[in-house]
C-alpha cells in the first residue's frame, strides 16, 4: 500500500530531493524507504530500468561522486557490527566485509582494501573517518545488523572520508536464510552511488562467487570470522569441510580451506603434507572458477616458497589479467621477481603495490626488494608494516650495509631480548653473534633455524650466510644450494651480497653460484626475453 502508485508520484520525489542540499537530500531519501519484500523491490528496480529514458535522467542529475575527478577511488568495507551480540551471529560482521571486498575487487574503477587491511578493526569499536585516514582512502563503508526471528536487517552508511560527511545510508532487510543475497546487493549500491562503470565479465565475476547451498554458504562465512592462529585454523577447516560436502562446486570455500591448511603447514609442523593439501584445494577452485583472485594470490605464494618459480610467474601474470589494479597481484608478481633474482623489476612492482595500498600488513615483505637494492629508507617503511621486532631486526641488517656496527649491535640486542623463543631471535642471534666474534653461538643458532624447517628459498638463503659468516663455510654453501633448489636463485644478489664473501673463491660456492646463474638466465629468458 506504500509503493508508488505511479511513475509520476516518483517523479515528484525524485525532483523535490535534487532541490535540496546534499545532506537533506539523504534524509529525503531515507523517508522514502520503503519496507516492502525484496521481491517487490527487486520488481520495482526492473521497471525502473526499463524505462530507459528516465534511467538516464536519474544517473546524470544524481549527486554521487564522481570517481573521474581523480582518478581511481579508493574504498575500504570494515566489518559490521552486530547490534545484539550473540555468538551465532556474530560472524556476520567480518565475513560479510569480506565477501562485499572480495566481489567490487573484480572491478577495474575502483580499489577496494584486502580483508588482510580491515581485519585488525573486526569486534573493535572504529571511527569511520579515522579509519578511512589510516587506511588512506576516499571511502568508507560501514554499519550494523540485527537478526530478528528468520529475518536479517544490515544498516548501512558510505562516508567520503576528505569531506566528514554522510553520502548514503540505507537499510536493507533480507530473509537469513537468504543472506548470501547481501553480498551482490550492497555491492550493487556501491556501485550506483559511486557511478561506476563496470563491463559484463566484471560483473560477471561479481556474481559467481556465492553458493546456491544457503547453509554451505553459511558455514564459509563462519570459517571466514576466526583467527589465523592454531585454534582459528582448525575452527575454519572443520566448518569448511562442512560447507564443501553441502555444495562441492562452491569455489571459494575450496580456496579458503586451502589458505587454512598453507597456514597450518607453515606454522603448525604439518609440513608438506599440509601444503601439497593446499596445493590440491587451489587447483580444484580454480578448476571451478578460473578467475577466482584470491586462489590465483594464495597459489602464487605456494608456487613461490616451494621453488616453482614458473609457475608461480605464470600464476602471477594471470592474476594481474584478471585484476591489473590489484595491490595484492602487484606485490606477488614483485616476489617471484624478487626470488629470481629480477630485483630492479621486483622494486618497480613493490613501489607500485604499496602506492595502490599503502597500508597492507603483507607488503611488509617489499622492505626485502628494496635492502638488496639499496633503497634503505624505503625499505624500513615498509617492515614497518609488519611486526615490530622483524622490523628492528632488519634494521640491523641495514645498520650493517651501512657500516654502523654499533646500531647494528643495539637493534639485535632489543630483537633477541623482545623474542627470546622465536625465529628472528634466532636470527638476530646468528647475525649479533658473528659481529662479536662468538661464532659458536652464532652456529648453535644457524641450526635451530635449520631444525626449524624453514618452508621457503629465501629463508634458506639467509640461513646460509649466517653459517657463512660465523665460519662454517662448508655448511654455507650447502645450505644456499638447497636456496637455489628451492627457488631462491637471485644471482646478482649472491654476486654483491656481503654476508657470503667468507666463502668467496671456494669451488663448491662457485659451483652453487652457476646452478643459480643458469636459473635465472633461463627464468630471464622465458619471461623477459623481447
Amino acid at each position: 500500500s506504500e509503493r508508488y502508485q505511479h511513475l509520476d508520484e516518483m517523479l515528484v520525489d525524485l525532483k523535490s530531493v535534487s532541490a535540496e542540499p546534499k545532506a537533506g537530500k539523504d534524509r529525503a531519501l531515507s523517508k522514502q524507504t520503503r519496507k516492502a519484500p525484496l521481491t517487490v523491490g527487486l520488481f520495482f528496480l526492473v521497471a525502473l530500468v526499463a524505462g530507459s529514458g528516465f534511467f538516464y535522467w536519474w544517473q546524470t542529475s544524481s549527486d554521487s561522486p564522481d570517481p573521474s575527478r581523480d582518478s581511481v577511488q579508493r574504498l575500504a568495507v570494515l566489518p559490521f557490527t552486530n547490534i545484539r551480540q550473540d555468538p551465532e551471529t556474530d560472524f556476520l560482521g567480518f565475513a560479510l566485509a569480506d565477501q562485499i571486498i572480495g566481489s567490487l575487487s573484480y572491478l577495474k574503477n575502483i580499489l577496494v582494501r584486502p580483508s588482510s587491511s580491515i581485519r585488525r578493526y573486526q569486534n573493535q569499536t572504529f571511527d569511520p573517518q579515522t579509519a578511512g585516514t589510516d587506511l588512506q582512502v576516499d571511502f568508507i563503508l560501514s554499519g550494523n545488523y540485527l537478526k530478528e526471528v528468520n529475518s536479517i536487517r544490515l544498516n548501512i552508511e558510505l562516508v567520503d572520508v576528505d569531506a566528514n560527511e554522510i553520502v548514503w545510508r540505507e537499510p536493507i532487510e533480507v530473509e537469513y536464510e537468504n543472506v548470501f543475497a547481501l553480498q551482490d546487493i550492497v555491492s550493487g549500491k556501491v556501485i550506483d552511488r559511486l557511478k561506476l562503470q563496470f563491463s559484463q565479465d566484471e560483473r560477471a565475476r561479481m556474481q559467481s562467487d556465492v553458493s546456491q547451498n544457503p547453509l554451505a554458504y553459511e558455514y564459509y562465512l563462519r570459517s571466514l570470522s576466526y583467527s589465523q592462529e592454531a585454534d582459528g585454523n582448525r575452527l575454519a577447516v572443520n566448518m569448511l569441510r562442512q560447507s564443501i560436502e553441502l555444495d562441492s562446486t562452491f569455489a571459494p570455500a575450496w580456496d579458503a580451506l586451502g589458505r587454512r591448511r598453507q597456514l597450518m603447514g607453515l606454522w603448525e609442523l604439518e609440513g608438506e603434507e599440509a601444503s601439497n593439501q593446499a596445493r590440491d584445494y587451489y587447483l580444484k577452485a580454480l578448476e571451478l572458477n578460473p578467475e577466482l583472485s584470491s586462489a590465483l594470490v594464495h597459489l602464487t605464494m605456494l608456487y613461490t616458497d616451494f621453488g616453482e618459480t614458473d609457475l608461480a610467474m605464470e600464476t602471477a601474470q594471470r592474476m594481474l589479467e584478471v585484476d591489473l589494479n590489484s595491490a595484492e597481484g602487484m606485490f606477488l608478481y614483485g616476489y617471484v621477481l624478487r626470488y629470481a633474482g629480477m630485483n630492479e623489476e621486483s622494486m618497480t612492482a613493490m613501489t607500485t603495490a604499496l602506492e595502490i595500498d599503502p597500508t597492507n600488513p603483507t607488503f611488509k615483505s617489499a622492505g626485502f626488494s628494496f635492502i638488496i637494492g639499496g633503497r634503505y629508507d624505503d625499505a624500513v617503511k615498509a617492515l614497518r608494516l609488519g611486526s615490530r621486532d622483524l622490523a628492528v631486526a632488519w634494521e640491523g641488517e641495514i645498520a650493517i650495509r651501512r657500516g654502523q656496527f654499533e646500531e647494528a649491535r643495539a637493534k639485535w640486542s632489543q630483537v633477541i631480548a623482545s623474542d627470546p623463543e622465536g625465529y628472528l631471535h634466532l636470527f638476530a642471534t646468528g647475525l649479533l653473534s658473528a659481529l662479536d666474534g662468538d661464532y659458536k653461538r652464532g652456529i648453535e643458532a644457524a641450526r635451530k633455524l635449520e631444525d626449524a624447517n624453514l618452508s621457503d628459498g629465501e629463508g634458506w638463503y639467509y640461513l646460509a650466510a649466517i653459517y657463512c659468516i660465523n665460519g662454517k663455510i662448508d655448511k654455507g654453501i650447502s645450505v644456499l644450494d638447497t636456496a637455489v633448489e628451492r627457488g631462491y636463485f637471485a644471482y646478482p644478489h649472491m654476486l654483491k651480497c656481503r654476508f657470503l664473501d667468507p666463502a668467496r673463491g671456494n669451488p663448491g660456492l662457485d659451483a652453487v653460484l652457476e646452478k643459480a646463474r643458469l636459473k635465472h638466465e633461463t627464468f630471464k629468458e622465458k619471461f623477459f626475453s623481447e
